[in-house]
């Protein structure tokens, strides 16, 4: 193992990296995150909403069966 201090270029400021390297987070950076989220969320459900509506307006409407439309009469 290498000697010296460990984690040396931690930076030990309060709201950053403690000895424990578990990041203290403002509560201004908290919902920063959590507006992200919330953001991404909102556009994957666009994005889920906006391709079924396009399958929807690809797929034909109450068309019958071929091999109904195809019989002799």
């Amino acid at each position: 193992m290498i000697a010296g201090p460990q984690h040396a270029s931690a930076p030990r400021q309060s709201g950053e990296w403690n000895n424990d390297l578990w990041f203290k987070m403002t509560r201004t950076e908290l919902i920063i995150q959590l507006l992200k989220v919330a953001i991404g969320l909102a556009f994957g459900a666009y994005f889920v909403w906006w391709s079924l509506e396009v399958l929807d307006r690809l797929t034909p409407d109450k068309d019958e069966p071929t091999a109904v439309v195809g019989r002799a009469s």
